[in-house]
Order: structure tokens, then C-alpha cells, then sequence
């Protein structure tokens, strides 16, 4: 028999090669927010993906992107415009990987509290030479899925 932490993994991992294999977002779990460090390996694992708006899982259901203000109101961002280089400073217009962490908690917050049992995905949609931008997804389950 299999341990909690040992089914996480696994868990982690079919959903890390399903990711890759059907360019889906990157599911992100309470424990990727736990720490700068845990947050940092989450970042470098997510997808490009582009702006396409929405993606079919097969099977599934369908990811749509889902801007960051629909859910917190007074967000200046569409998506997460994100310092790629790690040499960003507080109060640049990119967000710090800190800054980005604190941001996608309060986003994925809002969600919850809106939606409880949401499932939210990052992953993305545009890189440059100095940042990159990420996009929120949120799951939508086919009826009977």
C-alpha cells in the first residue's frame, strides 16, 4: 500500500506528462504556493501555451483563459505580466516571483470563494526577452464528466 505523500507524487506526475502530452495549463496545488522556492519550481514547469482563449481536454471538459480582474477587481492585470529574468525589483511594472505568488493566491482566493472547488491552471501565453506572460485558466467539467 501506497503512502498519501507517495499518491500526491504519482498523482503529480501523471498530471505533469498529461500536461505535456496534450498541452494543457498547469494545474497548480496549494503546497506550489507554499514557499518562494516550491513556487519557483511550479513557474518553471509551466506550458506555452499562446492566446487561444480556451482548450479542449479530451475527455473532459475545456480550460478557458480567465482574466485575473474578472476575479479581483481592482488587479491591474489581464494576466500575469511576469519578470523572467530574476532581477526585477519591487514596483516594476513585471512582478517579482514574490509579488507573483502573493497575486496568484489572492486570485485563486477569490476564485474559491466565488466558485468553490475550482479547478485553476496556469500556463504561458507570451514570452520576451525579459518577462513573460502568464495566463489563468479555469476548468470547466462536460456535464456527466
Amino acid at each position: 500500500m501506497i503512502d498519501l505523500a507517495e499518491s500526491q507524487r504519482r498523482s503529480r506526475q501523471a498530471a505533469a506528462e498529461s500536461r505535456r502530452d496534450h498541452e494543457l495549463p498547469f494545474i497548480v496545488w496549494p503546497e506550489d504556493t507554499a514557499t518562494e522556492a516550491a513556487w519557483r519550481d511550479t513557474c518553471r514547469q509551466l506550458p506555452l501555451l499562446g492566446y487561444g482563449g480556451q482548450i479542449l481536454e479530451p475527455g473532459y471538459g475545456i480550460w478557458k483563459q480567465t482574466p485575473v480582474f474578472t476575479y479581483l477587481p481592482a488587479s491591474p492585470y489581464r494576466w500575469f505580466l511576469v519578470d523572467a529574468t530574476g532581477l526585477g525589483q519591487a514596483g516594476e511594472p513585471a512582478l517579482t516571483m514574490e509579488e507573483f505568488r502573493q497575486h496568484y493566491q489572492a486570485f485563486a482566493a477569490a476564485v474559491e470563494a466565488r466558485k468553490p472547488g475550482t479547478t485553476i491552471g496556469l500556463g504561458v501565453v507570451e514570452l520576451g526577452e525579459f518577462r513573460v506572460v502568464v495566463a489563468a485558466y479555469i476548468r470547466y467539467v462536460k456535464d456527466g464528466g
